[in-house]
């Protein structure tokens, strides 16, 4: 393949507009100057073939950027209306379109599906819709990339559900699961009378935002970023064949743009307007943030909130609404700050992520923030063998179930066939290092009676079962 074939078309939008002087704490003259370096240094750090970024401040974008190709292996450039696969930000759209259908049918949040839907597996029966929107349904999760593509497939599967795929009991603790996210959809066709795809490619319509959709038959319609390989100085490679899972659309299977995204995010930070029309509920819009389950964090985010399909927790003393993804050669950030009505979109298709540096330059630039917290290693700390012990025993949430064990008086984890040491770096948290990733961050939760009930990693909950 010729080496032009990999050259970078670089397209450039920058939108620049007075900031509504009623926006509180933010910066009334900005000079986008020192963002767009960052931004582009991040881009080549990454090396993603392409790349978006677009800053919201009020009821219009203040400033976007465009760069690099939507595909590697055509040069084709970026715009700002064309696709990204958007990974696990799909359910913060998924959370919407049920709220929304929840509130439309008069449909009580803390209802029992079992009340709308019937033939139900007896447990799954009495989870509620608030318990899936919440992701607190107790329901294991399932790893998947590939798998049918025909619509009914989505019911066989949610009929074949059983007892076993609970790891604990719904409403008990904060975990996301790709079934819960697969169960949400279901609610969603089940209360429409149509096929999930469908519904939501209404909701996107009325929302004007026509170019999104959940089906990849109509999404190739478009112009569409592919997702690409970055390792080392290898040029990135199209990940082939795309994914698609008609089980699993509604956890991580939304295609987007620039603009949609940021129309979305309009509305929901002015009262459901956008260009003077109400297109959002601002009831639900309320309900979607308002913190719902607290999340036991690691790594980044140590503690925060859970809304209806993201993260709340407070950054630099702003509270930020944020749901990220790095997902099969795509990475989305998207975070909002209602309380300033600013939010920052960005997109690349690249499976390396990151673009902190520039998320965090966009907040300084845009508003008044405090300092960042400087980055420290993690000390190692003591641990006593009589706390060792506590943590030893099986921690379940299938398929990725998990041992802690003591071995030559030092505490080990053990997952699917492999075994790390872990490190005590506060209270109740251990670190530890698998041999192809970077370090995870683990976090132990206690009851009332001090055993340990559960572990926390990236998210999801593992039960202590003995």
């Amino acid at each position: 393949m010729k080496k032009q074939a990999f050259a970078f078309v670089v397209v450039f939008i920058l939108l620049f507009s007075a900031i509504p002087a009623h926006v509180t704490g933010q910066k009334n003259e900005i000079d986008f100057t020192d963002l767009e370096k960052v931004f582009l240094k991040d881009f080549e750090e990454r090396g993603a073939p392409g790349a978006a970024i677009a800053i919201i401040s009020g009821d219009r974008i203040i400033y976007s950027k465009l760069v690099g190709a939507s595909n590697a292996e055509t040069g084709v450039p970026v715009s700002a209306d064309t696709l990204f696969l958007i990974g696990v930000t799909s359910r913060f759209f998924v959370a919407a379109a049920l709220a929304s259908l929840a509130e439309e049918n008069k449909i009580p949040l803390d209802e029992p599906i079992g009340n709308r839907i019937p033939g139900l597996n007896a447990k799954l029966s009495q989870v509620t819709i608030h318990q899936l929107l919440s992701q607190t349904a107790g329901i294991r999760s399932e790893s998947y990339r590939y798998g049918p593509r025909d619509d009914k497939e989505l019911d066989q599967y949610v009929r074949k559900i059983s007892d076993d795929y609970f790891f604990t009991e719904p409403g008990k603790v904060f975990s996301t699961s790709t079934v819960t996210s697969a169960l949400t959809a279901y609610v969603i066709e089940q209360l429409a009378k149509k096929p999930f795809g469908d519904v939501m490619q209404e909701r996107f319509k009325k929302l004007g935002m026509f170019h999104s959709t959940f089906r990849q038959d109509i999404a190739m319609t478009y112009p569409l970023a592919q997702g690409h390989e970055v390792s080392g100085v290898a040029a990135p490679v199209v990940i082939r064949p795309y994914v698609d899972n008609a089980i699993f659309r509604a956890d991580s299977m939304m295609f987007s743009t620039l603009n949609d995204l940021s129309r979305f995010a309009i509305a929901f930070m002015n009262d459901g307007k956008v260009e003077g029309r109400q297109i959002l509920s601002p009831s639900v819009i309320a309900r979607m943030s308002t913190p719902v389950a607290h999340v036991y964090g690691t790594n980044v985010l140590e503690e925060g909130e859970y809304g209806y399909g993201f993260l709340i927790y407070n950054y630099r003393g702003v509270r930020v609404l944020e749901e990220d993804s790095v997902w099969l050669g795509y990475s989305t950030r998207l975070r909002m700050v209602p309380e300033h009505r600013f939010a920052i979109i960005v997109l690349a298709n690249s499976n390396v992520g990151g673009f902190h540096e520039t998320v965090d330059k966009a907040f300084e630039t845009v508003m008044t923030v405090k300092p960042r917290n400087q980055w420290k290693p993690k000390t190692a700390l003591k641990l006593d063998q009589a706390e060792a012990e506590k943590y030893v025993g099986q921690y379940v949430n299938l398929p990725d179930d998990i041992e802690i064990a003591l071995k030559n008086g030092q505490l080990v984890f053990r997952q699917v066939g492999i075994e790390v040491p872990m490190t005590k770096i506060g209270e109740q948290r251990f670190q530890i290092q698998p041999p192809t990733s970077s370090a995870i961050e683990l976090k132990m939760k206690t009851g009332e009676d001090g055993k340990v009930e559960y572990m926390y990693s990236s998210l999801r909950a593992f039960k202590k079962v003995h």
